[in-house]
This record gives C-alpha cells, sequence and structure tokens, in this order.
C-alpha cells in the first residue's frame, strides 16, 4: 500500500525525517512569503501616503483661505446698544466711529374689518381687491365659498404680498374680524380694500361717512364710499380747483385732511364714472353734470388701521444730525460695507457704532494654517520614527519621496522672500516661527508670538498681506489685479505677466421680433396658453418665464 511521508520518522536512520521535510516544504515556500510580506509593506506604504495626503490637504486648506488679499482684511463692528442695535461688516467696510439715534422702526401696515357673528358668515359672492403699495391682486368668492374664513384663505393663497387671518376678540356678539398684514414694511407698503359683492353682508374696512357739501355750484352729484384703511380718523376736505363739465373736460380737485395730509385727484376728460380713490382706499364718485372751481365739500372717515406702514427713521450724527428713512429695518446704505439691525428704538439714547480691523479674527486664522502645518509635521516625524527597543519603525522610514516633502514644507515655511516692498520677508519677523523668546521648538514645528502677530498686523497689515497672500499690481488701472492661484510662479519685483487684451467682454442679448397691432377691436390676449416662454443660452435651458395675462388693443 502506499505510505506518506509522515509515516516514516525514524524507520531507517533514527533521523526526524518529518520535521525534516516540513523545513524543505518552508524553505520552497519562502518566496511566497517574501511577495507576501512585501504586499503587506507596500500596503502600508501606500497607506501611509494616503495618511500624508489628508494632513496635507488640511494645510492646503488653510493656506487657501490666507492668499486672497481679502482673506486679510476682515472688519468687525460693535454697537454700544446690543439691544436696540447689531450690525455686520464686510471686508470692504470703512474703518471709523459713528454715532446714530433710532427714532423708529420700520413695521408693516395692519388693517382690521368689522365684527361678524360667526367665521362662516356669508359676505356674498364677486370679488375683493387688495392693493399694497404700487401692486394689486384680487380674489374671487363664490356660492358656498364666501365665508369670512374663505376669503382669508384666498388671499393667502394668492401670495400677493399681504397675510389675512379670522381672530375671535370675545368680545360683543360680533367677534369675528379679520385681519390684513402686510408681509413688507414701509410708509409705502400701505394696503386698501375695494369690494365688489353681492347676495351677503359684504365686508368693510373702516367707515366712511356720506359727503357734507360746503358750498356748490356745479350740478354733478357728488358720493363717497370704498373702505378707510388710513392710520388714524380723519376729515377730509375737497375744493375743485379747475372745473368742467364732467366726463368731457379734465376736472382737478384739491384735497386736505386734518392730519396733515394733502393730494389732488383729476377726473379724465374721458371719466365714465365710477370710484375714484383719494387716499387710505376712500373713494368718491361723480354723476353727470359739471363741477365748478370753488365747489368745496367735506367727508369724515373712521380708520381700520391698527398698526401703521412707516419706514425707520435714523438721526446720523451728533452736532446736526441728519435724518435717514428707510422702508427696511435692515440699513445697508448708510455706513459703506456695514449692515445694520435695527432691533428697537429710543430717540433718547445714543448709539455707538465702530468699525474697525479684525485683528483677533485674522489671528485665529492664522493660528488655524499653524495647527494644520505642526499636524502635517507631527505626522511626518511619527513616519520616519524608530524605537530601538520595539525594533519598531515608522511606515515611511526612509522613504525618499515623503523625506522630500518634508524638506520641501519645512524649506517653504521658513524661506525668506524677496521683492515684496515690504519689512517682511520672513514669518519670523511677524511672530510665527520655531522659537519663540527663549523657547525653541527641536522638532520644527512653528508656534505663534501672539504680541509681535498683533503689532505686525495692527501697524503694516499690507506688509503682512504680501508676505502671506497673493498680491499684485497692475500698470494699467482699467486692469485691477484680485487673485493669483497657488501654482502661479511669482515674479518679486523682476517684471510681470505681459496680459495684452485684445477684445472686452459683451453680454449677449436677443431681440423678438414685433406683434402685429390688433385691429378691429379685437385686443391681443395673453392667457394660460400664451404666457410662458424660456431661454436657451449655449445649450442650456433656463426655467420658465412667466408673463401677466392681460389684453392690449395697442
Amino acid at each position: 500500500m502506499a505510505v506518506g511521508l509522515n509515516s516514516i520518522s525514524g524507520i531507517f536512520s533514527g533521523i526526524d525525517s518529518a520535521s525534516l521535510v516540513d523545513k524543505i516544504m518552508q524553505f520552497e515556500r519562502r518566496p511566497a512569503y517574501l511577495l507576501e510580506a512585501n504586499k503587506a509593506r507596500e500596503e502600508l506604504t501606500l497607506a501611509g501616503f494616503g495618511a500624508l495626503e489628508a494632513a496635507l490637504a488640511n494645510l492646503r486648506g488653510a493656506v487657501e483661505g490666507l492668499r486672497r488679499p481679502s482673506d486679510f482684511r476682515r472688519m468687525q463692528v460693535s454697537s454700544s446698544q446690543a439691544e436696540l442695535l447689531s450690525a455686520t461688516a464686510d471686508r470692504g467696510a470703512a474703518a471709523g466711529v459713528y454715532n446714530l439715534r433710532i427714532q423708529q422702526l420700520a413695521q408693516s401696515h395692519q388693517v382690521v374689518s368689522g365684527g361678524f357673528a360667526d367665521a362662516e358668515t356669508s359676505l356674498g359672492t364677486g370679488t375683493v381687491t387688495i392693493s399694497l403699495g404700487d401692486e394689486s391682486f384680487t380674489v374671487s368668492l363664490t356660492q358656498g365659498n364666501d365665508s369670512l374664513q374663505d376669503l382669508a384663505t384666498a388671499i393667502n393663497q394668492a401670495a400677493g404680498g399681504v397675510t389675512a387671518m379670522v381672530v375671535n376678540t370675545g368680545e360683543g356678539t360680533s367677534p369675528y374680524q379679520i385681519i390684513l398684514s402686510g408681509n413688507e414694511t414701509g410708509a409705502r407698503q400701505t394696503i386698501g380694500v375695494s369690494t365688489a359683492l353681492t347676495g351677503g353682508t359684504g365686508i368693510g374696512f373702516g367707515t366712511v361717512a356720506g359727503v357734507v357739501i360746503e358750498s356748490q355750484s356745479g350740478s354733478s352729484s357728488v358720493t363717497s364710499g370704498g373702505n378707510f384703511t388710513g392710520d388714524t380718523d380723519a376729515v377730509y376736505s375737497f375744493t375743485v380747483s379747475q372745473g368742467g363739465v364732467v366726463g368731457s373736460d379734465t376736472i382737478l380737485i384739491d384735497w386736505t385732511n386734518d392730519e396733515g395730509g394733502s393730494g389732488q385727484i383729476t377726473l379724465d376728460a374721458d371719466y365714465a364714472g365710477g370710484p375714484v380713490v383719494v387716499a387710505g382706499s376712500l373713494a368718491l364718485s361723480f354723476g353727470a353734470g359739471d363741477l365748478q372751481a370753488g365747489d368745496a365739500w367735506n367727508v369724515s372717515a373712521v380708520s381700520s388701521t391698527i398698526q401703521a406702514a412707516q419706514d425707520a427713521l435714523i438721526s446720523f450724527g451728533t452736532t446736526l444730525p441728519i435724518t435717514i428713512a428707510s422702508a427696511s429695518n435692515t440699513v445697508s446704505n448708510l455706513i459703506n460695507g456695514v449692515s445694520l439691525n435695527l432691533l428697537g428704538a429710543d430717540a433718547d439714547q445714543t448709539i455707538t457704532v465702530k468699525v474697525e480691523q479684525n485683528v483677533e479674527g485674522l489671528m485665529e486664522s492664522l493660528q488655524g494654517f499653524v495647527d494644520k502645518y505642526n499636524g502635517a509635521v507631527d505626522f511626518l516625524l511619527e513616519q520616519f520614527a524608530y524605537n530601538p527597543d520595539t525594533e519598531k519603525a515608522g511606515v515611511l522610514l526612509g522613504d525618499r519621496t515623503a523625506m522630500r516633502l518634508d524638506s520641501q514644507i519645512r524649506g517653504d515655511v521658513m524661506r525668506a522672500v524677496a521683492g515684496l516692498g515690504s519689512e517682511f520677508r520672513q514669518l519670523a519677523q511677524i511672530g510665527i516661527g520655531t522659537s519663540v523668546g527663549e523657547s525653541l521648538n527641536v522638532d520644527g514645528k512653528l508656534s505663534i508670538d501672539e504680541d509681535t502677530l498683533r503689532a505686525a498686523i495692527q501697524d503694516d497689515l499690507e506688509g503682512v498681506i504680501a508676505l502671506l497672500g497673493s498680491t499684485g499690481s497692475s500698470s494699467d488701472e482699467d486692469v485691477v489685479f484680485l487673485s493669483a492661484g497657488l501654482g502661479v510662479v511669482p515674479t518679486g519685483a523682476l517684471g510681470g505677466y505681459s496680459v495684452v487684451i485684445t477684445q472686452a467682454a459683451t453680454q449677449g442679448n436677443y431681440t423678438g421680433g414685433g406683434i402685429t397691432t390688433p385691429s378691429g377691436g379685437s385686443p391681443f390676449v395673453i392667457g394660460a396658453g400664451n404666457n410662458q416662454l424660456r431661454l436657451k443660452v449655449d445649450g442650456v435651458e433656463g426655467s420658465a418665464i412667466t408673463v401677466p395675462a392681460g389684453s392690449s388693443t395697442k
């Protein structure tokens, strides 16, 4: 029978043949062991370089954050009254100290309707037109969907810049009211309401009394109506300054109110009747006949306003302050590069706004760069280390590529830069180096002397920028240096890059074809089937542009 090798131990000479065979087999497998060992070493080396790449990527990110001159020109702003005003500054903000007072905040307009017994009270079918500033929109109420709550829902769904809500005041027999609030602040963002409803209770915002004739020679009947959404109750006085026949001549009517307001309404020669809005949705209508110069009448109005639309008012300066009006409580056009957030108003409280170089913020960024640099150095030191006690070595010990990278990184940080036009040539001159005072980092890691760095930033920021960032200048005032990538070779004082502009960039434009003027009284109608267009630029199609629906005979 067949006998395996492991069954002949010591049969012929007392030699341990099994052990001998194992050793022979191990010797024969040695190349495989060597290949596996080499593979493991290569995988460790690759892993080491992968970790090194991550460390260098972190360092690169820190360097990228300090490459552009604007990265260094960081400004900070402070307010002496944080409860009244906060502020932010961009990198182009104008340094200085500014004093101001906030007389009033900007606020949106709010009006309230008359009361109803129930939120489901039928208002009637028809339309309600809401105006906000120079814009307006119309909502429709239909049979079965014409309650106070239905009106609020329709207004909100219209997204016209006005928010509606139904409230229950809990007072009296008609506690339900609708409140309309403008979504934008500012004195021009006033709300107006006009209604054309039938078959229900209707809805009113404020009340407008009838016309009281003071004197009238003309034959036209004048009636008042509409809602009144002015800021306060008021009496309006009207006087005809230019008379004529209603519907045939141009008629001018001046008005004033007891709140100091004034204005003029015009009846055009083609006036065909209907309400003419005066202010706050108060309206007048004029019947057939004429109006004579000097005709006068009054109309009293009770306001529905619960919050007046108003601009923010700021007194800027102290000796002879000027008053600044802003429709928003965020003011970005008063101090160059500074955005003021108005939080409260106190006309007697002076607020000091200080805009200055953000030295500490820049120092934090530089500390971040040092930390990332030291992280890369620490990693390389660990990979190059050898422990004689354990006879263990770092993965990259003796690797020439890693050693060259280490040498290059250290050299780039420590070398002097020529041709900067500043006294600063090395990082050590601004307080960043391998030694601080009498302390020396023998491992080559960087430290920051905060006093030296702070003084360098405060005394010669441009010199710090020239040393650390990418700076440049142009021989032509129409060409401005913005930034340079990490791969750009500096030219220093030896010259520069030649730039020849053969053609300035221009914007593309497209002019569409004309539309034939409608004829025969048939208007050109824009509706759901023809009110959208799309533009395609360089093969990329943009979003749809929607043209407002309407019609025209011109």
